[in-house]
Protein backbone atom coordinates (compact mmCIF):
# COMPACT_ATOMS: atom_id res chain seq x y z
CA UNK A 1 0.00 0.00 0.00
CA UNK A 2 1.52 3.45 -0.67
CA UNK A 3 0.74 5.44 1.91
CA UNK A 4 2.58 8.99 0.48
CA UNK A 5 -0.95 10.33 -0.25
CA UNK A 6 -1.55 11.25 3.57
CA UNK A 7 1.44 12.93 3.45
CA UNK A 8 -0.54 16.45 4.64
CA UNK A 9 -2.20 14.55 7.36
CA UNK A 10 0.83 15.31 9.16
CA UNK A 11 1.66 18.96 8.70
CA UNK A 12 0.72 19.63 12.18
CA UNK A 13 2.90 16.50 13.71
CA UNK A 14 6.49 18.07 15.97
CA UNK A 15 8.44 16.09 13.72
CA UNK A 16 7.47 19.31 10.84
CA UNK A 17 8.05 22.30 12.98
CA UNK A 18 11.70 23.25 11.33
CA UNK A 19 10.39 22.56 7.62
CA UNK A 20 10.73 25.94 5.88
CA UNK A 21 10.03 27.73 9.15
CA UNK A 22 13.09 30.07 8.90
CA UNK A 23 15.90 31.89 6.80
CA UNK A 24 17.37 28.29 5.42
CA UNK A 25 14.87 26.57 3.19
CA UNK A 26 16.11 23.35 1.24
CA UNK A 27 19.34 21.53 0.87
CA UNK A 28 19.76 21.50 -2.92
CA UNK A 29 21.38 23.98 -5.45
CA UNK A 30 24.42 26.30 -4.59
CA UNK A 31 25.26 26.12 -1.42
CA UNK A 32 27.85 27.62 0.90
CA UNK A 33 28.26 27.25 4.89
CA UNK A 34 29.48 30.06 6.34
CA UNK A 35 31.84 29.02 9.19
CA UNK A 36 32.88 30.96 11.93
CA UNK A 37 36.00 29.96 13.49
CA UNK A 38 35.58 31.53 16.97
CA UNK A 39 38.13 32.19 19.29
CA UNK A 40 36.62 32.62 22.71
CA UNK A 41 38.25 33.87 25.82
CA UNK A 42 41.04 30.54 26.93
CA UNK A 43 40.34 28.99 24.07
CA UNK A 44 42.00 30.36 21.03
CA UNK A 45 42.02 28.09 17.66
CA UNK A 46 45.65 27.61 16.33
CA UNK A 47 46.41 26.27 13.07
CA UNK A 48 47.00 22.67 13.92
CA UNK A 49 43.24 22.79 15.72
CA UNK A 50 42.25 24.11 12.34
CA UNK A 51 43.84 21.49 10.37
CA UNK A 52 42.53 18.89 12.73
CA UNK A 53 38.89 19.98 12.97
CA UNK A 54 39.08 20.69 8.94
CA UNK A 55 39.71 16.94 8.09
CA UNK A 56 36.33 15.91 10.22
CA UNK A 57 34.20 19.14 9.10
CA UNK A 58 35.03 18.12 5.48
CA UNK A 59 34.31 14.56 5.67
CA UNK A 60 31.03 15.22 7.01
CA UNK A 61 30.22 17.67 3.71
CA UNK A 62 31.24 15.10 1.40
CA UNK A 63 29.12 12.75 3.17
CA UNK A 64 26.19 14.91 2.64
CA UNK A 65 26.91 15.68 -1.26
CA UNK A 66 27.87 12.17 -1.92
CA UNK A 67 24.74 11.02 -0.19
CA UNK A 68 22.92 13.64 -2.83
CA UNK A 69 24.25 12.59 -5.65
CA UNK A 70 23.73 8.88 -5.27
CA UNK A 71 20.10 10.25 -5.01
CA UNK A 72 20.39 12.38 -8.23
CA UNK A 73 20.08 15.40 -6.08
CA UNK A 74 21.90 18.64 -7.68
CA UNK A 75 23.37 19.91 -4.76
CA UNK A 76 26.84 21.76 -4.49
CA UNK A 77 28.15 22.71 -1.05
CA UNK A 78 31.62 24.77 -0.67
CA UNK A 79 32.69 26.63 2.72
CA UNK A 80 33.33 30.13 3.48
CA UNK A 81 35.29 30.68 6.06
CA UNK A 82 35.91 33.53 8.73
CA UNK A 83 37.95 33.75 11.95
CA UNK A 84 36.48 35.97 15.15
CA UNK A 85 37.20 36.48 18.80
CA UNK A 86 34.38 36.69 21.45
CA UNK A 87 34.13 35.91 25.27
CA UNK A 88 32.90 32.91 26.72
CA UNK A 89 29.60 31.29 24.95
CA UNK A 90 27.33 30.89 28.06
CA UNK A 91 23.79 31.29 28.38
CA UNK A 92 22.52 34.09 25.75
CA UNK A 93 23.42 32.75 22.79
CA UNK A 94 21.84 35.10 20.82
CA UNK A 95 23.69 37.73 22.13
CA UNK A 96 26.78 35.70 21.98
CA UNK A 97 26.28 35.26 17.83
CA UNK A 98 24.56 38.90 17.69
CA UNK A 99 27.53 40.41 19.18
CA UNK A 100 29.63 38.48 16.76
CA UNK A 101 28.20 39.08 13.64
CA UNK A 102 28.34 42.99 14.05
CA UNK A 103 31.65 43.11 12.86
CA UNK A 104 29.88 42.38 9.52
CA UNK A 105 27.55 45.37 10.18
CA UNK A 106 24.68 43.29 10.91
CA UNK A 107 22.68 42.94 13.92
CA UNK A 108 21.10 38.98 13.68
CA UNK A 109 22.62 35.91 12.28
CA UNK A 110 19.21 36.03 9.95
CA UNK A 111 20.49 39.27 8.09
CA UNK A 112 24.14 37.45 8.04
CA UNK A 113 22.55 34.61 6.00
CA UNK A 114 20.52 36.58 3.92
CA UNK A 115 23.31 39.50 2.98
CA UNK A 116 25.83 36.23 2.25
CA UNK A 117 22.84 34.75 0.28
CA UNK A 118 22.75 38.07 -1.90
CA UNK A 119 26.22 38.95 -1.90
CA UNK A 120 27.42 35.32 -2.87
CA UNK A 121 24.19 34.34 -5.49
CA UNK A 122 23.95 31.41 -2.99
CA UNK A 123 20.65 29.18 -2.66
CA UNK A 124 21.31 28.85 0.99
CA UNK A 125 24.07 30.02 3.76
CA UNK A 126 23.49 27.91 6.38
CA UNK A 127 25.91 29.55 9.84
CA UNK A 128 28.25 27.36 11.74
CA UNK A 129 30.10 28.30 14.58
CA UNK A 130 32.96 26.48 15.66
CA UNK A 131 34.49 27.06 19.50
CA UNK A 132 37.28 25.38 20.59
CA UNK A 133 36.88 23.58 23.26
CA UNK A 134 34.41 20.55 24.63
CA UNK A 135 30.60 21.86 24.61
CA UNK A 136 27.57 19.84 23.91
CA UNK A 137 27.47 20.82 19.62
CA UNK A 138 23.43 22.18 19.52
CA UNK A 139 21.32 23.79 16.46
CA UNK A 140 19.18 26.69 16.94
CA UNK A 141 16.40 26.45 14.75
CA UNK A 142 13.16 28.43 14.13
CA UNK A 143 9.89 26.65 14.67
CA UNK A 144 7.61 29.50 13.89
CA UNK A 145 7.73 31.82 10.54
CA UNK A 146 7.20 35.17 12.82
CA UNK A 147 10.04 37.53 12.19
CA UNK A 148 11.74 37.35 15.50
CA UNK A 149 12.46 33.67 15.60
CA UNK A 150 14.01 32.92 12.00
CA UNK A 151 17.49 32.92 12.95
CA UNK A 152 19.08 29.11 12.57
CA UNK A 153 22.83 28.37 13.00
CA UNK A 154 24.24 25.38 14.39
CA UNK A 155 27.23 25.37 17.07
CA UNK A 156 29.66 22.48 16.65
CA UNK A 157 32.91 21.99 18.64
CA UNK A 158 36.75 21.09 17.88
CA UNK A 159 35.98 17.68 19.22
CA UNK A 160 33.07 16.85 17.20
CA UNK A 161 32.76 13.68 15.19
CA UNK A 162 31.61 13.46 11.64
CA UNK A 163 28.23 12.71 12.22
CA UNK A 164 27.74 15.15 14.21
CA UNK A 165 28.32 17.98 11.86
CA UNK A 166 26.09 16.62 9.38
CA UNK A 167 23.30 15.99 12.15
CA UNK A 168 23.75 20.07 13.59
CA UNK A 169 23.63 20.65 9.90
CA UNK A 170 20.71 19.33 8.72
CA UNK A 171 18.91 20.80 11.40
CA UNK A 172 18.74 24.16 9.85
CA UNK A 173 17.18 22.69 6.45
CA UNK A 174 14.39 21.10 8.92
CA UNK A 175 15.89 17.95 10.57
CA UNK A 176 14.86 17.41 13.87
CA UNK A 177 15.99 15.34 16.84
CA UNK A 178 14.59 11.42 16.52
CA UNK A 179 15.35 10.68 20.36
CA UNK A 180 14.64 13.35 22.79
CA UNK A 181 11.65 10.17 24.13
CA UNK A 182 11.29 6.58 23.96
CA UNK A 183 8.36 6.65 22.23
CA UNK A 184 10.26 8.85 19.35
CA UNK A 185 13.35 6.85 19.84
CA UNK A 186 11.97 3.58 19.30
CA UNK A 187 9.90 4.02 16.60
CA UNK A 188 12.91 5.37 14.84
CA UNK A 189 14.85 2.39 15.46
CA UNK A 190 12.49 0.73 14.09
CA UNK A 191 11.49 2.36 11.27
CA UNK A 192 14.36 5.31 10.44
CA UNK A 193 17.28 2.63 11.37
CA UNK A 194 20.86 4.32 11.85
CA UNK A 195 19.50 7.47 11.42
CA UNK A 196 22.12 10.53 11.18
CA UNK A 197 19.59 12.44 13.76
CA UNK A 198 18.87 9.14 15.76
CA UNK A 199 22.77 8.87 16.52
CA UNK A 200 23.60 6.39 13.27
CA UNK A 201 25.22 7.58 10.27
CA UNK A 202 22.26 7.93 7.41
CA UNK A 203 20.08 10.16 5.99
CA UNK A 204 17.06 8.35 7.01
CA UNK A 205 13.84 8.63 4.32
CA UNK A 206 12.09 11.25 6.79
CA UNK A 207 14.69 13.30 7.31
CA UNK A 208 14.89 13.18 3.24
CA UNK A 209 11.65 14.54 3.11
CA UNK A 210 12.03 17.09 5.75
CA UNK A 211 15.44 18.70 4.00
CA UNK A 212 13.85 18.47 0.30
CA UNK A 213 15.89 15.88 -0.80
CA UNK A 214 12.33 13.42 -1.07
CA UNK A 215 9.13 14.92 -2.59
CA UNK A 216 6.68 12.49 -0.69
CA UNK A 217 6.97 10.51 2.28
CA UNK A 218 8.10 6.86 2.26
CA UNK A 219 5.80 4.45 3.98
CA UNK A 220 8.44 3.98 6.88
CA UNK A 221 8.61 7.75 7.50
CA UNK A 222 4.37 7.04 7.68
CA UNK A 223 4.66 4.29 10.05
CA UNK A 224 7.02 6.34 12.18
CA UNK A 225 4.86 9.72 12.31
CA UNK A 226 1.48 7.64 12.63
CA UNK A 227 3.16 5.98 16.01
CA UNK A 228 4.59 9.61 17.37
CA UNK A 229 1.74 12.03 16.21
CA UNK A 230 0.13 12.16 19.60
CA UNK A 231 3.39 13.03 21.54
CA UNK A 232 4.24 16.59 21.97
CA UNK A 233 8.07 15.90 21.80
CA UNK A 234 9.65 14.35 18.57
Amino acid sequence: MNLSKYAANYSDHPAFRFKRAGVTGELRGNIAVMLLYVSEEGHAWNDYDIAEFEKVYQGAIDDIINEANQRGIPLRISTLRFYEKSSLLECNILKWTTDILKNYSVISPKLFQEDCKCRYELDEAPLVFAINRKIRSFAFCANTKADDYTCEFSIVDRFDRKNTIVHELLHQFGAVDFYTTDITKLAADKYLKDSVMNGGSTIDSLTRFLIGWDKELSDNAIYFLEETKVHKNT
